[in-house]
């Protein structure tokens, strides 16, 4: 029996001076972590967006980021790019309210903007036991990041 695989979309590469350009940091990678570009039937990729989580109030902010509330979108990156891969792998779990007794064992957070505002994009993945699938941390020479 023939696996289907499944790919995932293709990120623009992280530009700092592109995070609050309106337009520019469309779909960009902020960070990855063991993260497919694409993937077989039985292994599982979930995604959520900031604008549509509950999670992202002004006391959960204080306790994931210090407090840094009023300025979100630098606040978050910052944090995002200094963080342990595994406290970040535990923040996407409890904002995305993902299913605890799946073994999630990569993730990937994008920016992008509506209007005007950064909004996040959180992605997990699952991969199943003895897989082949090739999974890709950071932004160099992933094929699921766009070469400029």
């Amino acid at each position: 029996m023939k696996s289907n695989k499944q790919f995932v979309g293709t990120a623009l590469p992280y530009r700092p001076d592109a995070f609050n350009a309106l337009g520019e940091g469309d779909q960009m990678l902020l960070r990855q972590y063991r993260f497919p570009h694409q993937y077989s039937d039985g292994e599982m990729l979930v995604t959520s967006r900031s604008n549509n989580s509950s999670e992202w109030s002004p006391e959960y902010f204080e306790k994931w980021f210090g407090g840094f509330n009023e300025i979100i979108g630098e606040a978050f990156n910052y944090w995002l790019q200094r963080e342990d891969k595994k406290k970040i792998l535990t923040f996407l779990k409890q904002v995305m309210r993902a299913d605890e007794s799946i073994n999630w064992t990569g993730w990937r957070i994008l920016a992008t903007q509506v209007n005007g505002y950064p909004v996040f994009i959180h992605q997990l993945f699952a991969r199943k036991p003895n897989s082949h699938t090739r999974v890709y941390s950071g932004n160099q020479l992933a094929p699921n990041v766009k070469k400029i």
